[in-house]
């Protein structure tokens, strides 16, 4: 049954410095080797990159770290702010609906009829531009006044609602530059793991006659295999046997070069 292994990022991070630092181990005997050939299996040139991709993805994936937690923040603080917008919004609502609730074109101008919905931002501040464009025409504003609206009110809604528009385009822009990050992670991620199969590679040609070298090349991450979705539903669905697939193929253990 077909399997992919799972490696986190770090265990590929743990993984390229481990194969590095046996390659700077036994470099004397990887350059003596390279001394017969035309074409170097590893030049010092390409090592040291490799050690500079290593620490270049290890800054990259703490970048990626820092904005995805300035991002949940962020939606943190927002989510608040709407509860307080929703939370406003539907006091001045109430407040008209009832002291005129055979004004509809009043009701309409404080948020009548508008659907606020507390996890909507886009609804909460176009509900709240509206109170506060009505709040400003001589036809709605003194009527407000006297159904019980305080100025004060009408100052606490325009701080919430110009505190979430900026709230929401620092939140977009944190998720532009995540969304970056992650593509640079993913293709960096994908070098890490191509360059340290690679250095595998060479040890094999190396030090093939050498297998107490070779197995130092090995992998200090455990492997984890984990079957398709499809294959683990199948197997749940035909359980009832006693075989040693059943669970215990679903991970395997011991490095490998």
């Amino acid at each position: 049954m077909a399997t992919r292994p799972r490696q986190t990022e770090y265990d590929a991070i743990v993984d390229g410095r481990h194969v590095v630092h046996m390659a700077r181990l036994h470099f004397a005997a990887i350059a003596a080797a390279d001394a017969r050939r035309k074409h170097k299996l590893l030049p010092e040139e390409r090592l040291a990159a490799f050690e500079a991709t290593i620490e270049g993805f290890e800054w990259v994936v703490a970048e990626r770290g820092a904005t995805l937690t300035r991002q949940i923040r962020a939606g943190m603080i927002k989510a608040q702010r709407r509860a307080e917008l929703f939370s406003l919004l539907a006091e001045i609502r109430d407040v008209i609906k009832l002291g005129r609730p055979g004004d509809r074109s009043l009701g309409r101008a404080f948020g009548v009829g508008l659907r606020l919905d507390k996890r909507s931002t886009s609804r909460l501040l176009t509900a709240g531009q509206v109170v506060l464009s009505s709040w400003e025409r001589p036809e709605f504003g003194p009527v407000a006044v006297d159904l019980g609206i305080t100025a004060e009110s009408i100052a606490r809604l325009r701080a919430l609602v110009e505190g979430l528009v900026a709230l929401q385009t620092e939140h977009g822009t944190m998720r532009a530059v995540g969304r970056g990050q992650s593509l640079n992670k993913k293709l960096d991620l994908r070098k890490l793991r191509r360059e340290t199969t690679y250095l595998r590679n060479v040890a094999r040609i190396v030090f093939r006659h050498a297998p107490e070298v070779l197995i130092e090349f090995a992998s200090p991450v455990r492997r984890v295999t984990v079957k398709p979705r499809g294959a683990r539903a199948g197997r749940r669905g035909g359980e009832g046997g006693t075989g040693e697939g059943a669970e215990g193929g679903a991970s395997g253990s011991g490095p490998g070069v």
